[in-house]
């Protein structure tokens, strides 16, 4: 499931993405027609035109006319424009002529990959919706707007290759941990995932209806490793279960860094593993999901879009599991964050964030679970809390300010760390009891560590 929610951050839509470079000049004076005057031969004579009456840039280039009329754009265009995309149904057409929800999960049919585009490129959303009033022809399709603000290329993965390499990496992948591989993916759902939900529902469920063919196969090789080298007590180790861990650490490696060119959320899922494996160069492999979450704009706010509510709380997820990677990374190679406060858009946790089924599981199961959900929302906020302690004292800029300040500089220190510290106090009052160090059962996994 993680690689067809991942193979469409977005599903593409009708709207198109202009080739050419969007004007930077749009604004041709209306009361100046710029005819050319006569002298008394009656000869035209041509007058210099003043900047408001020159031709913009892609115009230029046509060596075209460039005139407001011709370009027709006002601001109720643009307002109309900019309702008309963002109020559209929220249905799209496949490939193969079939009308589906916007963002529907397409199981073994990974087509679609997209990028974020910035706010300073010539296809943002503003400037795209000013050349889209203006009439202009397009030759590109995928371009799509979430909301007003946000936009994707989203397009096709024209990899011919890939299906047959998928099926021999899954292959490999099977043959490497023999019959184990059920055993391994409930100790992942019932004990890494719980704490740490970065893989949704719906992937359990393909794998138990035996359909490996739609799942990645670097996600599926991260899955296992993390799984076969749980501490887990009551879990056969990887060398009683006779498992290359260090083959299956390779395939994973491999195929996430063959994805980095065109990432997906299966990508991102990957990499996260991949992360909490030991030896692992966390340095480089943070800044490469970092980058790779840019693209798929998991840093914003997804809240408004036209998704499933599966795809929303992954993203979600996933956002805030990258962001304490981030945060904790940076502290332990003294290295500045990759995610700024300033780019960071993403809405708080909530339950509904948790998409979990119940069914068949006893009150303590339930409990267990539960006490996950609360162990990685306060981690979250923890890290929040963390990430201010990096701003306030570890960057450049406020170590030079405690330098400068001189024999006030202890004060300073002192003066910055009371709201940190009082924020501290409170998550820790706060803490849920079952979260505690001292509430776990003897002999029993538990989500505390104990």
């Amino acid at each position: 499931m993680a690689a067809e929610v991942a193979s469409q951050p977005l599903a593409p839509t009708t709207a198109s993405a202009p080739k050419a470079s969007t004007p930077s000049s749009q604004r041709s004076d209306q009361s100046s027609s710029a005819k050319p005057k006569r002298a008394a031969s009656g000869k035209a004579v041509k007058v210099p035109r003043g900047r408001r009456e020159r031709p913009c840039d892609a115009c230029r280039k046509r060596k075209s006319k460039s005139t407001l009329e011709s370009h027709n754009i006002n601001a109720a265009e643009i307002q109309a424009s900019i309702k008309t995309e963002t109020e559209a149904p929220r249905t799209w057409v496949d490939l193969n002529g079939v009308v589906r929800p916007r963002s529907e999960l397409l199981l073994g049919n990974p087509q679609h990959y997209g990028t974020h585009i910035g706010y300073t490129t010539e296809l943002e959303p503003i400037l795209y919706d000013i050349y889209k009033a203006a009439g202009k022809n397009t030759q590109e399709t995928g371009y799509q707007k979430p909301d007003p603000r946000n936009a994707f290329l989203v397009k096709k993965s024209d990899d011919d290759m890939q299906e047959d390499a998928e099926s021999e990496a899954l292959t490999l992948i099977e043959s490497l941990i023999g019959s184990h591989g059920a055993i391994l993916i409930h100790n992942f759902r019932e004990n890494s995932n719980r704490n740490f939900p970065v893989i949704e529902q719906p992937f359990f469920q393909a794998y138990d209806e035996r359909q490996s063919t739609n799942i990645e196969p670097g996600l599926l090789a991260a899955m296992y490793t993390v799984a076969a080298s749980s501490p887990i007590v009551s879990f056969p180790s990887a060398v009683q279960l006779g498992i290359d861990l260090a083959q299956l650490d390779e395939i994973a490696f491999r195929w996430f860094e063959n994805c980095l060119q065109k990432p997906t959320l299966s990508t991102i899922q990957t990499g996260i593993l991949l992360m909490q494996r030991p030896g692992v160069d966390t340095k480089t492999l943070n800044s490469q999901l970092v980058s790779a979450a840019y693209e798929l704009g998991l840093n914003l706010d997804c809240t408004p879009w036209a998704l499933t509510d599966t795809e929303r709380s992954l993203r979600k997820r996933l956002a805030w599991a990258l962001y304490m990677q981030d945060k904790w990374c940076a502290l332990l190679h003294g290295r500045p964050s990759l995610i700024p406060s300033t780019h960071w858009a993403v809405k708080e946790l909530a339950e509904s964030d948790f998409l979990v089924d119940y069914g068949g599981l006893g009150d303590a199961a339930k409990e267990e679970m539960k006490r996950g959900r609360e162990l990685f929302a306060q981690m979250v906020s923890l890290t929040e809390i963390l990430s201010t302690i990096l701003e306030t004292f570890y960057t450049l800029k406020s170590m030079q300010e405690v330098e400068d300040a001189g024999e006030e500089g202890t004060r300073m220190i002192l003066n910055r760390a009371k709201p940190v510290q009082i924020r501290l106090k409170d998550w820790f009052a706060k803490l849920p009891q079952g979260l505690k160090m001292d509430s776990s059962q003897t002999g029993k996994a538990s989500s505390v560590g104990k």
